[in-house]
């Protein structure tokens, strides 16, 4: 029975999501892919990098990840409380690029309290003990990740953001009736867009753990129980069996003695986040850093 972990679960906070941004990041450059600044990646991708900034801003645009705000309605503290935006550009093996834009939370330490920003994340017992429970009982598995999770949470307090110069006149350009007449110049002379967050775009603080939540109340409109040991385990009765799902942010391993309830389950996710769900079937899997290999009701576990 998954509901029997006896471990105080552990927790993720916003240095422990810029260190594991730090290692994807990492990872991509040692795989022949890198992430650099905006200015740098338009001078060196060229048409290239300025279709990869568009397509990214056309996703956060149509996913409303945030709204124009009229700078003169905002007080002196409100501006100097907007958080930075920061595009970065990754170059593919592929040789395709892609933009990221990301919000520097780092103001937010200012005024949210030390734990009041941090998530659960499922402990290595209960991915240890899940993984024995479904080699025994001959569970198909599966291995999902959700890109672009965070988008699908809302923000639960007033946030705000200002893109700067190139930033500021690439979302202009992308969307001129929408941004244009909301934009100032800074004492510099750079362009500057406020915007209003209204998703948790990744960055901000509480961005996980308004994932979390959301993920959490999805799941238990489903049916499944959340494990009171450890908040990132969950269970719930399918198909006369036991369907458990252990989740680290937007990364999820599924599994059931019925194969077909597993796809149900993952299109069920799809039908949320969107058909381009990641998604690994058979009996091996790189979970969290660790390869789950199982074979003759036994698993075996290196690290990836």
């Amino acid at each position: 029975d998954t509901n029997a972990a006896v471990q105080i679960p552990e927790s993720v906070d916003t240095d422990m999501i810029a260190h594991r941004l730090m290692l994807i990041i990492a990872t991509k450059i040692a795989a022949g892919e890198t992430h650099i600044s905006l200015r740098r990646g338009l001078k060196e991708f060229g048409l290239k990098g300025e279709q990869a900034v568009y397509k990214e801003l056309d996703v956060l645009h149509l996913q409303k990840v945030f709204a124009p705000q009229d700078p003169g309605k905002l007080t002196g503290n409100e501006k100097g409380k907007a958080l930075e935006s920061l595009m970065f550009l990754e170059k593919k093996r592929t040789g395709d690029v892609k933009g990221r834009l990301v919000a520097d939370g780092s103001k937010q330490r200012n005024y949210i309290q030390e734990g009041a920003a941090t998530s659960p994340t499922v402990m290595t017992e209960s991915v240890l003990i899940t993984a024995a429970i479904e080699a025994t009982e001959g569970r198909d598995v599966a291995v999902i990740d959700l890109p672009g999770a965070f988008l699908n949470a809302s923000m639960d307090e007033v946030v705000h953001m200002v893109l700067r110069g190139k930033l500021a006149e690439l979302m202009v350009k992308f969307a001129p009736q929408i941004y244009r007449k909301y934009v100032t110049m800074g004492a510099k002379g750079e362009p500057m867009l406020y915007v209003t967050l209204q998703k948790a775009l990744y960055g901000c603080l509480r961005s996980a753990l308004l994932f979390y939540l959301k993920l959490v109340a999805d799941l238990e409109g489903q049916g499944f129980r959340i494990n009171p040991y450890d908040p990132c385990v969950a269970n719930k009765m399918t198909g006369g069996a036991q369907m458990t799902l252990t989740f680290h942010v937007d990364d999820i391993k599924i599994s059931h003695i019925d194969a077909d309830k597993v796809t149900e389950c993952i299109d069920w996710f799809k039908g949320i986040y969107g058909s381009n769900v990641r998604v690994s079937r058979g009996t091996t899997h790189d979970y969290l850093g660790m390869m789950l290999s199982y074979s003759n009701q036994q698993v075996r576990i290196s690290m990836a």
